[in-house]
């Protein structure tokens, strides 16, 4: 039974059990979780690892990219003063 504090005292709360009957909702059975089969749950692992990879290199580049676009617009502002 899980407790809840107030304070430094702790009362036992049993609409926290953990142990909690299975209930119908509205005469559906209870939901079980359905674990991946093996070759889906590695794909999914790369997909993710991948995912992170790309995001780190996005982050890791998006100073750069910044620091690019500044330099092109300011060549090109001084190209534009020049021609005037």
């Amino acid at each position: 039974m899980r407790t809840h504090r107030v304070g430094s005292t702790a009362k036992p709360r049993p609409d926290l059990t953990l142990a909690a009957p299975a209930r119908h909702i509205r005469g559906m059975p209870p939901m079980k979780l359905q674990r991946l089969d093996p070759e889906r749950r590695r794909r999914r692992l790369q997909l993710l690892a991948e995912l992170s990879d790309a995001k780190a290199l996005r982050d890791r580049v998006a100073p750069r990219r910044a620091q690019v676009d500044r330099l092109r617009e300011l060549i090109a502002t001084r190209r534009r003063r020049e021609a005037v």
